[in-house]
């Protein structure tokens, strides 16, 4: 006590003679202190008791489930240690030799997809095989039907037809349900020629035809044929009035060196050619059956810069 009042009067003797500052000081340090109070005031505490209702003797009060679970979570996580570098290599060489396989895997699939292709293919194939068997079979059964029942071709030999039809020329025939008529180009196999004949049809069964030197009649009507080629002989082409042996049986009128005249059979016809000086007809073999003829030439094929229908009278 001593020491501090004398530490105490030394410490007055030090200040003697500046009591305003320290008067000044004291002031300052009051209004921080007014200050500090103002700033760090708490507000008043509720008088009103915080009671808890349900609580059990011997219960803590503040015990929450909830947070001890999430505690224990949280724990649980901590102790999980991270996978150290040669687990991962692990995994990644696990994961590696899976993608692997499955690759392979694939890619056998793939391969076996062409085989598998390869095979379903040759039952296709067959199918398809036995199709256009069948196709070619009834297309060949169709142009046999039609060839045989409806359209014929046939081939122009000779210079018998000049000028209405060349010699190399190609015809269709039509021939379904066919009865030859005066007038029409037909083609004729018989067993008395060699080759088919193309001819034109000058008189049917039942009809006479006549000739003299000049011209044929038919039914006794003399013919205007206008398609008759002479080889440009002056003053016409001249007929043979003698009848040749194969017409003798049928001949109904004779005047020798003026004319002769038949009447063509049933079911027969007389043909010539429109080249009169140059076929080989039926003045020299008679009447031929309707059932030699072969169709009805309606169309020339051949050449191509001539293709188009055949004018008939």
């Amino acid at each position: 006590m001593k020491n501090k009042k004398i530490e105490d009067e030394q410490s007055i003797s030090l200040f003697d003679g500046h009591e305003d500052l320290i008067k000044e000081v004291e002031e300052t340090e009051a209004e921080s202190e007014e200050v500090t109070e103002e700033v760090t005031e708490e507000p008043e505490e509720s008088t009103t008791p915080f009671v808890i209702d349900n609580v059990d003797e011997g219960e803590d009060p503040y015990y929450d489930e909830s947070d001890v679970v999430m505690y224990e979570e949280e724990e649980h996580e901590s102790e999980e240690e991270p996978l150290e570098d040669g687990d991962e290599a692990e995994d990644e060489s696990e994961d590696n030799d899976e993608l692997e396989e499955e690759t392979e895997e694939a890619e056998a699939v793939e391969e076996k997809k062409p085989l598998e292709a390869q095979k379903s293919d040759k039952p296709r194939r067959i199918d398809a095989l036995f199709d256009f068997v069948e196709q070619f079979i009834f297309a060949l059964a169709a142009v046999f039907i039609v060839t045989s029942f409806f359209f014929k071709y046939s081939n122009v030999i000779g210079d018998s037809m000049q000028n209405t039809l060349q010699s190399g020329e190609k015809l269709v025939l039509s021939s379904f349900f066919y009865d030859p008529k005066p007038g029409d180009i037909v083609v004729i196999d018989d067993r008395s020629l060699k080759d088919p004949i193309v001819k034109r049809v000058i008189a049917v069964g039942g009809q006479t035809v006549k000739f003299t030197h000049d011209a044929v009649y038919v039914d006794g009507v003399m013919l205007v044929e206008d398609y008759v080629y002479t080889d440009n002989i002056r003053g016409g082409y001249k007929y043979s009035v003698v009848p040749c042996e194969a017409l003798l049986d049928n001949l109904i009128g004779y005047e020798e060196g003026v004319y002769y005249e038949i009447l063509v059979p049933e079911n027969e016809v007389f043909v010539m050619g429109d080249h009169r000086n140059d076929s080989y007809d039926s003045r020299d073999i008679g009447t031929l059956h309707e059932d030699a003829v072969l169709g009805k030439a309606v169309l020339r094929f051949f050449p191509f810069d001539k293709f188009g229908k055949i004018d008939q009278p």
